[in-house]
């Protein structure tokens, strides 16, 4: 993969609809893409995604589907406007390894 590096945001504008945008939180997550290449690590994860998921069955059996892990390098969570809080995961490669 030419570039494994990723980034997730979570946050909660959605819950925040009455137009108060300062109570709203973000949450970025970093890390490296991984795909789950171990035949039986992808049993595992396939298990435990239908287990939840029954409705992937069709998507998780098309040939051009993978499984992919995210290994974390960093969390940023944004609290309103002005709070800011960032962590690195000590021992992580980073996303950039």
């Amino acid at each position: 993969m030419e570039n494994p590096a990723v980034s997730l945001l979570i946050d909660t504008r959605e819950e925040k609809v009455t137009g108060k945008k300062h109570g709203i939180r973000a949450l970025t997550v970093t890390g490296r893409f991984a795909e789950i290449k171990d035949g039986q690590g992808r049993m595992k994860a396939r298990d435990m995604l239908l287990q939840r998921h029954p409705d992937l069955t069709v998507f998780l059996d098309h040939p051009e589907s993978c499984l992919f892990a995210v290994e974390v390098h960093s969390f940023l969570l944004l609290d309103g406007f002005t709070d800011s809080y960032y962590e690195v995961i000590s021992g992580s490669r980073g996303p950039d390894q």
